[in-house]
């Protein structure tokens, strides 16, 4: 049915009105439409991320009670450990990707997937990721919520065939946008710190309470790599990253990674815009209060 669309005038039609609006606040529900018309996928968040600076929402077709449980979670900090964040920040090439090809071997188990993802319900995530400029991406997430619906190999061969049209059109109306003067998110959800960089809070956190070392592992922990992955990437045995996980879990008075993930969202919500110091130490000083 969909491949059939592809060669009707109800298709050149929609792309056409796609093209007509490229610049105007027109273009992004226009280009949900299109998406749905081709493949099952049922909501979509739209989402800028500039290097250096947290993401920017641009546009979503949530539920209103996902809104607050998806985008006040993921703009508070939970961002940092997303796989499309990641995929942004190391320039990965621009394209689409599923979920399960950008996260770590253990991210379907950390306390990040189980807090946010499990939240949203979703089942199924799409990511078209399109390079705006050197240090600017555009990531239009779509998801599948409906157990009754999967993503067939037939829908990935129609984004194989639309994608080089669609990254052209994307592109060029992004470029016609200051996109880091978006104020939709922050004037609907009070979010005052949008443009706050975090990634540096991120890198900081437990610096000063943990070793070099301690703290590499803690942050790919974070991200969903398990004990055997991180010793792979960092050439060292999976024992030295089990004694120094039980080190950092003794060092932070805590015992699992849920409290480890709690302790990071709630020390990296404490971080004063333009601070260079250690998240923990803010956390800690709150709790001697």
């Amino acid at each position: 049915m969909a491949k059939n669309l592809l060669l009707s005038q109800q298709w050149y039609d929609l792309l056409g009105h796609l093209i007509d609006h490229k610049g105007d606040e027109q273009f992004h529900p226009l280009l949900i439409s299109v998406l749905k018309k081709i493949t099952p996928f049922e909501h979509t968040a739209i989402i800028a991320y500039p290097d250096e600076t947290r993401p920017i929402h641009l546009y979503n077709d949530l539920p209103g009670e996902q809104v607050k449980l998806s985008l006040d979670t993921y703009f508070a900090g939970a961002y940092l450990l997303d796989p499309l964040y990641n995929a942004c920040q190391t320039h990965l090439e621009e394209g689409y990707y599923r979920l399960r090809q950008l996260a770590p071997d253990e991210f379907y188990q950390t306390e990040y997937y189980r807090t946010y993802y499990q939240g949203t319900r979703l089942k199924e995530e799409v990511g078209l990721l399109v390079e705006v400029s050197a240090s600017m991406r555009v990531v239009v997430s779509m998801g599948i919520r409906d157990p009754a619906k999967s993503l067939s190999n037939a829908d990935l061969a129609m984004l194989d065939m639309i994608w080089p049209l669609l990254v052209v059109i994307c592109r060029q109306h992004w470029q016609r946008l200051d996109l880091t003067t978006s104020t939709e998110y922050r004037e609907e959800h009070n979010e005052h710190r949008l443009g706050q960089p975090l990634d540096l809070a991120f890198q900081n956190f437990g610096r000063n309470h943990l070793s070099e070392r301690e703290c590499e592992i803690v942050h790919m922990v974070l991200k969903g790599h398990s004990s055997n992955s991180i010793a792979k990437l960092l050439s060292i045995s999976s024992d030295t990253v089990k004694a120094h996980r039980k080190h950092v879990h003794s060092k932070l008075q805590i015992s699992s990674q849920a409290e480890l993930f709690s302790l990071f969202l709630d020390a990296i919500s404490l971080v004063p815009i333009g601070s260079v110091e250690d998240p923990l130490n803010f956390y800690y000083a709150g709790r001697s209060e």
